[in-house]
């Protein structure tokens, strides 16, 4: 372990792009956050739906509801659709029309999710948000690949801080001890962040010390800069481009030893999330007075606490590369732990789940941003900006995966505590 120096990025762009980490990640957040509220939307249409605090500790928690694994797969599906595309079809779009089609992507659903009156109408809003976070993520790494490499960091950052600013606001504001507002009206108040998303790209982000991809090879930059090393930059960026397949499926195989334990890491992290967060309930002693909804909400937000702490330390404290092999290791063990947590109900209090989630945070954080910053600054400079596009789908294959596993593993637990009991 050491120390990392920081790179001469500007202040600007390291305030544009933890903006940008911050404001594309939050939707996608506060679905997961809410997903407990979206599956129970077909039963319950308005109101306060938190409910009260177990009496007692026990194992008996489905009561034959969705798992919450069907709200991560409308949330990362669409995205890993969205990013593979990007990666191959879209690199030669100017930024500045893929950030559009974000933003209003993302202010659509989420108007959508908030006034949706059915659970389909809900997972539309859903698969929404994930197709704009997966189109906003793929073009704004990749953009990093024009700018210091800190910046890939301050990306990371924005979006560890989003997991836990979205997962505290949303639990706080539904929280009936806090703010005591209903799911639709949390919501409807994220739609500031979107705002936040365009104005930090316009007006804060200095486009004239990058590559100045705002516009078409042959057309004048909406950016300020030199028109002739815009051009030439224009250019170099579009040799990618006309790579042809062979080439690109070449780089991909190299990237493999990369993506495969950051695959790993998120699959067995998400399992946690999705699959067994659900059905991990303490009583009203052991848990802190939470309710059973409030419990869920406030295990999201520690999970993000601890990626936010990770993915904010590594500018500081840096680990050696062989450590992203033993991560998904750690990771996969932390899952056996919580399935057996929740088929058996041991852990005395809800603190000692609190810690363990934290952890959880941590190694999954880290596993992102090393990945990512070690391919920033150790990848050829013609290869920089598809190799960063390919390894934001690989925390997303493990995502959908981990949606497939958590829904198998939720009715599996389920069908198990039903036999122990007859």
């Amino acid at each position: 372990m050491s120390f990392a120096p920081l790179d001469n990025a500007s202040w600007r762009s390291l305030i544009a792009f933890w903006t940008f980490g911050l404001c594309n990640t939050i939707p996608y957040i506060l679905m997961l956050s809410a997903a407990e509220d979206i599956i129970d939307k077909d039963h319950i249409h308005h109101g306060h739906i938190n409910g009260t605090c177990p009496v007692e500790r026990g194992t008996q928690h489905c009561q034959g509801t969705k798992s919450t694994g069907h709200v991560l797969l409308a949330d990362i599906l669409p995205s890993l659709f969205i990013k593979i595309f990007v990666m191959f079809f879209l690199q030669a779009v100017p930024y500045w029309i893929r950030h559009t089609l974000v933003i209003i992507s993302q202010m659509g659903a989420l108007l959508i999710v908030a006034t949706a009156k059915s659970y389909s109408m809900a997972i539309l809003g859903v698969s929404l948000i994930s197709a704009a976070g997966g189109l906003g993520e793929s073009s704004m790494v990749s953009y990093s690949s024009h700018f210091a490499a800190s910046t890939t960091i301050a990306w990371a950052s924005g979006t560890g801080a989003a997991g836990m600013i979205g997962s505290i606001l949303y639990a706080g504001m539904t929280e009936p001890h806090l703010g005591n507002l209903t799911a639709e009206t949390a919501l409807m108040l994220m739609l500031f962040f979107p705002i936040a998303y365009t104005t930090v790209f316009y007006l804060v982000l200095d486009h004239s010390s990058s590559l100045c991809l705002l516009c078409r090879k042959g057309k004048e930059s909406s950016a300020p800069g030199d028109p002739e090393k815009s051009e030439k930059d224009v250019e170099k960026s579009l040799e990618l481009v006309k790579g042809n397949w062979m080439e690109k499926a070449v780089l991909i195989k190299s990237l493999l030893r990369f993506a495969i334990p950051l695959i790993l890491v998120y699959m067995a992290e998400y399992t946690i999330n999705q699959g067994f967060t659900q059905l991990i309930v303490f009583d009203c002693a052991n848990g802190m007075g939470l309710t059973a909804k409030s419990q869920y909400r406030w295990f999201q937000v520690v999970y993000r606490a601890g990626t936010f702490i990770s993915k904010s330390s590594l500018s500081i404290i840096d680990f050696p590369v062989w450590v992203l092999y033993l991560l998904p290791v750690l990771q996969v063990g932390n899952a056996i732990f919580f399935y057996l947590e929740a088929l058996f109900a041991f852990l005395p209090h809800i603190a000692v789940a609190f810690s363990l989630i934290c952890m959880e945070g941590l190694m999954g954080g880290s596993s992102l941003v090393k990945t990512f910053s070690h391919i920033h600054k150790n990848a050829k400079k013609e290869d920089k900006e598809f190799s960063l596009a390919v390894m934001t789908t690989s925390d997303s294959i493990g995502i959908v995966g981990a949606s497939f596993l958590a829904i198998w593993l939720h009715n599996l637990i389920c069908q198990q505590l039903e036999w122990r009991v007859m």
